[in-house]
């Protein structure tokens, strides 16, 4: 499950779908996390990078589409058929839900894709370095996995 800023939805479903709101924070999240166990919220994302001073869902979008360390890793194009999307006035259409979940999805794959990068640049460095000893040739997917945002 992928949102923006979405705690206050999160609980919202589970108040609603699931039952009633435990008593703390982390019981909740312990209870989330066990029946949601892929969940992302890219605004945390966003703001664990260190590479975005503004974390609105607009502002990183932007960056990431725009920004030339993030525009090249990846391209995402929308269907022949869905062209109200394209061009120019793209901020007229943000708060539109089928944008709103567009945007999240663009900027949690640029975002996946960055920490990738600098896990790979990390692990080259410390290569050149002889500093490899920490991960004992560990893979970079099985590194990006025990790293968090």
């Amino acid at each position: 499950m992928i949102g923006h800023n979405c705690m206050y939805d999160w609980i919202y479903i589970y108040n609603q779908f699931i039952g009633p709101l435990p008593e703390t924070y982390l019981e909740f999240a312990q209870q989330w996390h066990t029946r949601f166990p892929n969940t992302f919220d890219t605004k945390v994302l966003a703001q664990n990078s260190k590479a975005f001073y503004n974390t609105s869902l607009g502002q990183v979008y932007e960056k990431c589409t725009n920004d030339d360390k993030f525009k090249g890793n990846m391209r995402f194009k929308f269907d022949s058929q869905c062209n109200s999307y394209e061009g120019q006035g793209l901020l007229s259409h943000y708060h539109e839900a089928a944008y709103d979940a567009h945007m999240t999805g663009v900027v949690f794959m640029h975002i996946l894709k960055h920490k990738e990068i600098e896990t790979a640049r990390i692990l080259v460095r410390n290569t050149k370095k002889g500093n490899n000893n920490s991960h004992n040739g560990s893979s970079l997917a099985s590194m990006s996995s025990q790293q968090s945002f």
